[in-house]
């Protein structure tokens, strides 16, 4: 992949019953080049140090959602 990739989302959690909003989670992420903002180093090193597919990016993202969605629920987070 030679391009920065990017995705953004939003997922909400909803107790279906009697419609209680528990978790909303936005995420919107656009890769730069880690000369153009250091900060992103430990997400660079995270992702290989290499740009990362949109497929990829969403993977990694969905799963800390997931998580989150998790302890909200109580629920202990799944390993993969």
């Amino acid at each position: 992949m030679r391009t920065p990739a990017s995705i953004a989302y939003e997922a909400t959690l909803v107790h279906v019953p009697d419609g209680a909003l528990l978790a909303v989670d936005r995420f919107e992420y656009a890769q730069q080049a880690l000369s153009e903002n250091l900060l992103q180093l430990p997400r660079f090193v995270e992702g290989g140090g290499r740009w990362l597919t949109r497929e990829e990016l969403l993977d990694q993202a969905l799963a800390r959602t997931a998580e989150r969605y998790a302890r909200t629920l109580g629920a202990p987070p799944t390993r993969r």
